[in-house]
């Protein structure tokens, strides 16, 4: 689970039932444990079907991620599957969960008949996690081209915790009584996840029967014949704190809506065709920027905080530059450039390398964005001018700029000098 995202659920009810770790693995080793398993099983079944012209043929892999996590988290996940073999014979393009849901929503089923200019909600309930995001459509024809109207948000409250809220129910009931053992809870568990939980409808007066095999009868205790009464209302109760936590999911989507919403699309699986669409614009879930010197005013920057500069002569300040604003508008197709520079006396050697700095910042959309996150971007420079201080020194001069360009699940940035272009650089995070 990536750090700062465990809900309440998660923490009030854990996964009692979850298999330890072995003691040489990280999360980070048994998912690429896994992605390189589902790749060869993929490389497989594709070289099957379409036989030897597979080998010719170009692929890109499309892994989803929820709308919730961190760029780290999606990070994490883009270099498990790199390593898994996925970059290897294809591209790969992350997209978050509901975007993946939406394309398919909106794609194939269209219950609501959405038209251009509508705007929807689309909550996406998994098995861990529940995530939304709000579109409204810009064109259904030739392609389906949604605009995210609202920033993606989501928590750890799907149908992973309804299980264990149930399973502590059957321990608070039956723990105590002669049977009682893990064959027992496996199979009413069983019973849950299959029927009860796909089928139940919020009828209270509607009693559910669970099988509890070696349980004796017991009216205190509600089994009759190997099986658990559970009453409506019982089950209902256990609904409650999962449905009450989407609900203010929705809610909150609803009321962050830049327009009026006409419809809230339920999903909870992702469609081939989710990959067919491409989002015209989305909306900056953060804040995004950099450190950069510039004249020092008195009228605007700290006392406290300028520095004489040799190179400009005359006092500077370091200030925060942010070049991408939460709630902003981002059209993956245009890049956000901004520009940045840095000095090096001649007399301490060339540059071995060039750091940037890059910060994030996830903070009401009002207030003003401080300095928090930051990002590393560590890159090779090449043919570095030279050009003289007002102090008479020599110095080395780099300018290039900076390209971020926001897609679904993550941000991408370059360093561009003149004709040259330093592709996107190791991104990590820290507080």
């Amino acid at each position: 689970m990536p750090p700062g995202l465990a809900s309440r659920l998660s923490f009030n009810y854990h996964d009692c039932r979850r298999i330890p770790e072995p003691y040489h693995s990280s999360c980070e080793s048994v998912a690429t444990d896994y992605l390189r398993c589902l790749h060869k099983h993929i490389i497989e079944s594709l070289k099957s079907k379409i036989g030897s012209s597979f080998d010719s043929m170009s692929l890109e892999f499309i892994l989803t991620v929820p709308a919730m996590w961190p760029d780290k988290a999606r990070m994490t996940t883009l270099h498990c599957a790199e390593i898994a073999g996925f970059g290897g014979n294809g591209t790969i393009r992350l997209i978050s969960e509901p975007e993946a849901a939406a394309m398919h929503a909106l794609n194939v089923s269209n219950p609501h008949g959405s038209e251009v200019g509508d705007t929807v909600v689309l909550c996406d309930a998994g098995g861990g996690t529940v995530d939304l995001i709000t579109f409204s459509i810009v064109e259904r024809e030739p392609n389906l081209r949604p605009k995210e109207e609202a920033s993606g948000d989501g928590s750890l409250c799907g149908s992973t915790f309804l299980n264990r809220l149930f399973e502590r129910f059957l321990e608070s009931r039956l723990s105590s009584v002669p049977g009682w053992g893990r064959d027992t809870l496996d199979e009413a568990m069983q019973r849950f996840e299959m029927v009860i939980k796909r089928t139940f409808c919020g009828d209270v007066t509607q009693d559910s029967m669970i099988p509890v095999p070696g349980i004796a009868d017991d009216s205190a205790t509600h089994v009759h014949r190997g099986r658990l009464r559970v009453s409506g209302q019982e089950m209902a109760d256990l609904f409650k704190p999962i449905l009450e936590e989407i609900h203010h999911l929705v809610d909150n989507q609803v009321k962050t809506s830049k327009k009026r919403v006409k419809a809230l699309f339920l999903v909870g699986e992702i469609s081939p065709l989710a990959t067919k669409a491409l989002v015209e614009s989305r909306v900056a879930r953060k804040h995004y920027g950099m450190i950069y010197q510039t004249k020092y005013e008195k009228d605007i920057h700290d006392r406290k905080k300028r520095y004489w500069c040799d190179f400009y002569g005359h006092y500077r300040s370091q200030v925060m530059k942010w070049f991408i604003q939460k709630g902003d508008e981002i059209k993956e197709t245009e890049p956000i450039k901004t520009t940045w520079h840095q000095h090096r006396l001649l007399s301490d050697g060339n540059f071995d390398s060039i750091h940037v700095t890059l910060y994030e910042l996830d903070i009401p959309v009002e207030e003003k964005p401080p300095l928090h996150f930051d990002r590393c971007i560590k890159k090779h420079a090449a043919r570095i001018p030279v050009c003289l201080g007002q102090d008479d020194e020599e110095y080395y001069e780099v300018q290039f700029q900076i390209h971020a360009t926001y897609f679904s699940a993550h941000c991408e940035y370059a360093l561009c000098t003149k004709c040259f272009l330093f592709w996107s650089v190791c991104l990590s995070e820290t507080t």
